[in-house]
């Protein structure tokens, strides 16, 4: 060793007698794959030999079971490398690839698609006629009213709307009604000759048409709601925004005053009791209620006062 020169950094560690990873050198020093892609990337390397995976493995169950992973925690990893560009899917398979290049941002419908399917006690059938209640209801003068059978290029699209703003089948009469108070409120808006398939889409949503319903939602929540208390997706709605979305339906019974139709309510029997109604009482010539389920709750104690 020549003199001024310090001597060699040394690396060393212990050579593993069979069960190792082989992955390319270029997967350490991709800028485009985060810690995590990179560390899902040799998770699955891991499963192969000479470039193949074990014939054992059938599923990704089994991938996750020989790495004593969660499935869901693998097929998390999975989707992240996916959207990031280090592997792709032909059929079943997942091929395993380096990228050279930032891959385009994804759409929002992309992100969405994404997600986790939702488990809905609603049937579509029953959530598309919420979504009429609502638009027909509080839509601008100007826009087409919602009328016919199920549309399911249009319900596709609704619900995928529905789903990046985290509302509920039981709760979508109340979300499109806000969407449409919200653009009554708007001077460009309220003016246009709409479709229901003109805001919200039709099948596969645009970005700008996600930004727009998002940015009808929330200017319509500052936009007061008139409660017409013969349609059941009002009433409904209002109970909804207080948290009792296991209501789904409405009964409405007259009483003579307050006192009778409490006392009425606290007399139905257990087996005749329907804990999914809102119970609604009006006395004769009145059009706003005297008594309502959850009327001794704080939440829903003025619900239609």
């Amino acid at each position: 060793m020549g003199a001024g020169y310090p001597p060699p950094m040394k690396i060393t560690y212990d050579l593993p007698e069979g069960d190792f990873t082989q992955v390319p050198n270029q997967l350490l020093s991709c800028e485009f794959l985060k810690p995590n892609d990179k560390i899902t990337w040799m998770r699955l390397a891991s499963l192969c030999r000479n470039g193949r995976s074990n014939p054992t493995i059938r599923s990704r169950s089994d991938m996750a079971k020989a790495r004593g992973l969660n499935c869901k925690t693998l097929e998390s990893g999975i989707r992240r490398l996916k959207k990031n560009g280090g592997l792709l899917l032909e059929g079943g398979d997942i091929v395993l690839v380096i990228p050279t290049e930032a891959l385009p941002e994804p759409t929002i419908h992309e992100e969405i698609d994404e997600k986790p399917d939702r488990k809905h006690a609603m049937t579509q059938k029953e959530a598309w006629e919420l979504i009429k209640e609502g638009w027909n209801k509080d839509k601008p003068e100007a826009w087409m009213r919602l009328d016919g059978s199920f549309n399911l290029p249009l319900y596709i699209a609704f619900e995928t709307q529905a789903k990046r703003l985290n509302i509920e089948r039981e709760d979508y009469a109340r979300f499109t009604a806000q969407v449409c108070r919200g653009a009554t409120a708007d001077p460009w808006w309220s003016r246009q000759t709409m479709k229901a398939s003109s805001v919200f889409g039709f099948s596969k949503v645009t970005d700008k048409k996600f930004e727009n319903v998002e940015k009808l939602y929330k200017a319509g929540a500052a936009v007061e709601s008139k409660i017409d208390y013969a349609c059941d997706a009002d009433i409904l709605a209002r109970y909804h925004e207080k948290g009792r979305t296991d209501l789904i339906k409405v009964i409405r019974l007259e009483a003579e005053d307050s006192l009778q139709a409490t006392e009425h309510l606290n007399a139905i029997p257990d087996e005749e009791y329907d804990p999914t109604a809102a119970y609604i009482y009006f006395a004769p010539g009145l059009e706003r209620p005297i008594h309502w389920s959850g009327r001794t709750t704080n939440s829903t104690r003025y619900l239609f006062s």
